[in-house]
C-alpha cells in the first residue's frame, strides 16, 4: 500500500520538518476517509510514521472536533456529530520503536531509513449517532535522550466516517439566571438544551449590555448530547448587582441567544429565605421557647398547688 510515490506525496505536502532539526518526525497520509459505516460494523485502517532517528512511540486516540472535520469536509459540517468513538479503536500494530528498514524513503530533501506502518481496527458501536464522525489517532514519540524533536503543527491522524441517517443540529437556551449565593462570588448560569439528533460542541459567551456599550465577562464550553441539557456559567465582575445580561451559544453550525434582567440582590435574598426554610428555627429560638414552656409550667403548677 505504501511505496516511494507516497514519500513524494509527503514531500509535496510539506509534512516533514526542516532538515536542520535534530529529529524529524512525520505522519502520512494527512487523513483517512472510510465512507459509510453502519452501526455495529468494523473497518480497518493504516498510516505510516517516519522518523530520522530511532524513537519509541505510544499511540493515543481521542474524539475529533468540528474544527478537525472542517479541515477536510467543511461543506458537510451540517451533518457532523461530535459523539466520541475514541474508545472504539483497537491498535493492531504500530506502538514501540521505529526501526531501520531496508527501503529508504526520500522526502523534503531528507532520507528516511526508519519508518513503520500503524494498523488499527475500529468497531462502530450499535448506538452510534447518524452523521459524520472524526476520531484522532496520535503517535506520541518518546524523545528523552533523542535531542530536540520538531513536530508538525498537526501530528494527529484523523479518521473520518459516516453513519447513515438524518442529522439535525439544533439547540436552544432555556434559562439565564444568577447561580450563586453571595455577591462576592456571584455567577451567571445559562442552560442549553440540545433538541437535535447529533452531539454538539457548544461555546457560550456571556455579556453585560449597557445603554452605549457591551462588556464581555466570560466564556464556557461543553459537549452536549442530543436530548440533554448542560449548564454553562461565568463569574460576574465585582460591584455589579443589577444589569441586563446576554448569553450567546455557538454550536458550530448555528447560534442562539437569550437576554435577561438580572438582580443579584433579589437572588441572594431568595437563597437566604430558602436556606432559612430548609434549616428551620435557629437553636437560640428553640432554647428560648423551651425555657418559656418550663416557666409556664412552673407558674401553672404553683397556681394549682395554691
Amino acid at each position: 500500500m505504501f511505496d516511494v510515490r507516497l514519500a513524494m506525496l509527503i514531500a509535496a505536502l510539506g509534512l516533514v520538518v526542516p532538515a536542520g532539526a535534530s529529529l524529524q518526525f512525520a505522519v502520512s497520509p494527512t487523513h483517512l476517509e472510510e465512507g459509510v459505516q453502519d452501526p455495529g460494523s468494523t473497518f480497518y485502517g493504516d498510516f505510516r510514521v517516519l522518523s530520522s532517528e530511532k524513537v519509541e512511540i505510544d499511540i493515543r486516540t481521542e474524539r475529533g472536533s468540528l474544527r478537525d472535520f472542517n479541515r477536510f469536509k467543511s461543506s458537510k459540517s451540517g451533518s457532523f456529530s461530535a459523539q466520541s468513538c475514541a474508545e472504539c479503536v483497537e491498535m493492531l500494530r504500530g506502538e514501540g520503536a521505529i526501526e531501520e528498514q531496508d527501503q529508504e524513503l526520500s522526502a523534503a530533501g531528507s532520507e528516511f531509513v526508519r519508518w513503520k506502518d500503524v494498523k488499527f481496527l475500529v468497531n462502530i458501536p450499535g448506538d452510534m449517532e447518524p452523521g459524520y464522525h472524526v476520531l484522532l489517532i496520535t503517535p506520541d514519540p518518546d524523545i528523552e535522550g533523542s535531542g530536540s524533536l520538531s513536530l508538525l503543527s498537526t501530528s494527529s491522524f484523523p479518521v473520518i466516517f459516516r453513519v447513515p441517517g438524518e442529522v439535525t443540529r439544533s439547540g436552544k437556551i432555556i434559562g439565564l439566571r444568577p447561580g450563586s449565593t453571595r455577591l462576592a462570588d456571584e455567577k451567571l448560569v445559562a442552560s442549553f438544551y440540545n433538541n437535535g439528533t447529533a452531539t454538539m460542541e457548544v461555546e457560550t459567551r456571556f455579556k453585560i449590555e449597557g445603554e452605549n456599550s457591551t462588556e464581555d465577562i466570560g466564556r464556557d464550553e461543553k459537549v452536549v448530547p442530543p436530548g440533554e441539557t448542560r449548564k454553562f456559567s461565568t463569574s460576574v465582575p465585582a460591584g455589579r448587582e443589577e444589569f441586563k445580561a446576554r448569553v450567546a451559544a455557538d454550536y458550530g453550525t448555528g447560534e442562539v441567544s437569550e437576554t435577561a434582567d438580572i438582580s443579584l440582590k433579589e437572588s441572594v435574598r431568595a437563597v437566604e429565605r430558602r436556606d432559612r426554610e430548609e434549616k428551620g428555627m435557629p437553636i437560640s429560638t428553640v432554647i428560648l421557647l423551651f425555657l418559656l414552656a418550663v416557666m409556664s409550667f412552673v407558674v401553672w403548677k404553683v397556681v394549682q398547688d395554691g
